[in-house]
C-alpha cells in the first residue's frame, strides 16, 4: 500500500483521513503496480513547470509590469486576464520563483528588484498599451485605486510613470503604418520635383540666351 503526500493529513481510497502528518494519497500504475510519490518531488517539479513558463513568457514580452495582488478576488483576476489583448499573459507567481526565473538573464533580472510581497505579473507583448488602458478601465470598474508597482523593459527598470510613459509610445504595426504612410508618399514629391526641373532648366537657359544677346549698351 502506498501514499501520495500532499501535507495536511491522509487520503486513502477516496477517504480522508488525518494522521498528524501528511495527506496521502495510493498510486497506482496501469499494471495495478502500487507506487509512492513522494511530495516534494512533485512540488520541485510544479515549481520547474512555472519557472520555465515564466521564461517562455519573457521571451514574449516587450515589457513585464507588476502591481499588488491584496484586496484583489479570485473572480476579479480572471475577469482582469480576459480583458487584456491576447499578448498579455497574467499571472500570480512566487517571488521566489520569479528571482529564479530572471536570474542571468541581463534583460530580466532587474525584475527581481520588483519581487517583494504578492504580486499579479503583466506580461505584456506587443501591446503594451491596450494592456494598460484594460488595467485603468478594470480599476474604474471596481472602484479601486492601484497603480503598476514597476516594470521592465530592455534591462530597464521603470517606477508607474516609467510604465504609463512606455504604454503611451506607438506600437509597432502603428509605426509600420507611419513608415507606410511615408513611403507613399515619396513618390509623389519625387514626381512634383521631377515634373519641375525642365521648367527650372528651361527658365535658367531662357535667362543665358538673353544674357548673351545682350550688347554692351544695353547691358
Amino acid at each position: 500500500m502506498a501514499f501520495v503526500s500532499c501535507g495536511v493529513g491522509r487520503r486513502f481510497l477516496g477517504e480522508d483521513v488525518m494522521d498528524g502528518r501528511c495527506c496521502s494519497r495510493r498510486v497506482g500504475d496501469s499494471r495495478g503496480v502500487v507506487m509512492m510519490v513522494k511530495p516534494h518531488a512533485k512540488a520541485r517539479a510544479e515549481k520547474q513547470a512555472t519557472v520555465e513558463r515564466v521564461r517562455e513568457l519573457l521571451g514574449k514580452s516587450s515589457l513585464v509590469a507588476n502591481v499588488d495582488l491584496a484586496g484583489l478576488k479570485v473572480s476579479q483576476v480572471e475577469k482582469l486576464k480576459k480583458s487584456v489583448p491576447e499578448d498579455t499573459t497574467i499571472m500570480c507567481v512566487k517571488n521566489t520563483l520569479i528571482r529564479r526565473a530572471v536570474d542571468g538573464d541581463e534583460n530580466w533580472e532587474s525584475m527581481s528588484k520588483l519581487a517583494t510581497y504578492s504580486n499579479l505579473w503583466f506580461f505584456m507583448g506587443e501591446d503594451v498599451k491596450g494592456t494598460v488602458e484594460s488595467f485603468n478601465a478594470f480599476l474604474k470598474e471596481i472602484k479601486r485605486e492601484a497603480t503598476f508597482k514597476g516594470g521592465v523593459m530592455d534591462g530597464q527598470t521603470y517606477d508607474e510613470a516609467g510604465v504609463i510613459a512606455v504604454s503611451q509610445l506607438p506600437t509597432k504595426q502603428e509605426l509600420y503604418q507611419k513608415i507606410a504612410i511615408a513611403i507613399k508618399a515619396v513618390p509623389a514629391k519625387v514626381g512634383v520635383s521631377i515634373k519641375a526641373v525642365p521648367t527650372k532648366v528651361a527658365r535658367a537657359i531662357s535667362l543665358a540666351t538673353k544674357n548673351d544677346e545682350q550688347t554692351p549698351e544695353e547691358s
